[in-house]
């Protein structure tokens, strides 16, 4: 039989799942695989010290199954210094993040492992035995720090429709489709060339401008030297001069982040909640609470007064989706305790210790059904995935103030819509 290359895979932990096929396909050749007994076994032998001299986890009793992605396009680019540069961690690293992201939406204990496996490949439904043990020598800190060995959790059926709704929705939010067409054209590193170039000199020649030997210069000499100077450093870039090829190198690095960040916006709405949440569960529990009561703030308190009334009503009839009218109320009532408990934080009045458990397993859950729903409903989604309802204090051109308002009065009127209906309809 032959043999499918699978390039690289994560395990993934507390992710247990009975579900009938062994392979489930998503968008770019990503699949999740489930890993067999012999497998397994091999991961819970992996050699326990890492690269950095830290103890490594042995996470094989709660790894079933794997995230692969698939063989890798050519990335590597000769630059205008000669210098070559491949950017495939950092878009697999994006992906990875964001599908892990959609595991958490779905439950709350959801990891990649740091263990990072290149070059495996599949035989049949399995991951072939020898290429995996052969494979076994690559760390990778999605997570910096070690996740806690916990059980796994129990996925159904439905659950997996879910991770697939939930994937869809977050790559058309955060662009993954055109980020992983655009980081393959040749007019894309092009561009990151020619802006990398003029970063690098800029660099060198800001520095050199900045001695006191040229502060007794006029103006005019000033600029006379920097545009010497400029040319120079331009010439000598283009040769491949070595003195220039580390700076080349990292701010071609620099640019190309900077790319990666305008094409995962954090300046919507969504885009801020999601990061909150993400980032937030791996924080200590003081921090990770607070982190899910922004994600509340976030996602409902556009508008001015009775913010704390405006949250838990409007976080009872979005989570509470097509519930009966008792379930809403309740749904009321524990967001108002979870602000409480984050108010009593925040003003001094209560340590986290003293905060009930079910309170902070509450701000978890509202925050992420609150993502859940938002991101499910095409509405929904639409209106807060527009960059002009980010905050109110970010800078913006002045044309561009009309869709700012109209961006954040759309919510204000869906909601006060929602408040006249008493309830909404949403797609099951």
């Amino acid at each position: 039989m032959e043999k499918e290359n699978l390039s690289t895979i994560w395990p993934i932990l507390y992710f247990e799942a009975d579900w009938p096929q062994q392979r489930h396909n998503f968008d770019f050749g990503i699949q999740l695989i489930k890993a067999n007994e012999d497998i397994l076994a091999i991961v819970g032998n992996v050699e326990t010290m890492g690269a950095d001299s830290k103890p490594r986890l042995d996470f094989s009793g709660n790894t079933q199954w794997f995230l692969s992605l698939p063989s890798p396009k050519p990335t590597e680019h000769i630059s205008s210094s000669k210098s070559g540069i491949s950017f495939e961690d950092i878009l697999q690293e994006s992906i990875v993040k964001s599908f892990l992201m959609c595991l958490q939406l779905i439950r709350q204990t959801a990891a990649i492992c740091p263990l990072k496996v290149k070059n495996v490949e599949l035989e049949g439904e399995s991951i072939d035995l020898d290429s995996f043990e052969n494979a076994l020598d690559d760390y990778f800190g999605i997570n910096t720090d070690e996740p806690l060995v916990l059980m796994p959790e129990s996925f159904q059926l439905g659950d997996l429709q879910l991770l697939n709704d939930l994937w869809q929705a977050i790559i058309k939010l955060r662009k993954l489709d055109y980020w992983n067409t655009l980081i393959y054209k040749e007019e894309f590193f092009a561009a990151c060339d020619k802006e990398a170039g003029e970063g690098a000199v800029k660099m060198i020649v800001d520095a050199i401008m900045s001695s006191p030997a040229y502060l007794e210069f006029s103006e005019k000499e000033q600029r006379k030297h920097r545009e010497q100077l400029t040319a120079s450093f331009k010439e000598a870039l283009g040769k491949g001069d070595n003195f220039l090829s580390e700076l080349y190198k990292e701010t071609l690095e620099k640019v190309f982040l900077q790319k990666q960040e305008e094409a995962f916006s954090t300046r919507t709405r969504i885009g801020r909640a999601l990061n909150l949440f993400y980032e937030g569960i791996g924080l200590p529990r003081l921090h990770s609470f607070l982190s899910m009561c922004l994600v509340l703030e976030t996602l409902y308190t556009i508008g001015e007064g009775e913010i704390l009334h405006k949250l838990a009503v409007r976080t009872a009839k979005i989570v509470g989706k097509a519930q009966t009218l008792e379930q809403r109320k309740d749904i009321y009532r524990r967001t108002k305790k979870v602000y409480a408990a984050r108010s009593d934080i925040v003003h001094g009045e209560k340590l986290i210790d003293v905060i009930d458990s079910e309170v902070l397993k509450d701000a978890f859950t509202l925050a992420r059904r609150s993502l859940q729903s938002i991101l499910l409903s095409e509405e929904l989604s639409r209106l807060y995935s527009s960059p002009g309802t980010a905050d109110r204090l970010i800078k913006v051109r002045r044309k561009k103030k009309k869709e700012k308002k109209a961006a954040k009065e759309a919510i204000r009127e869906f909601f006060l819509d929602l408040d006249l209906r008493g309830k909404i309809e949403y797609p099951q």
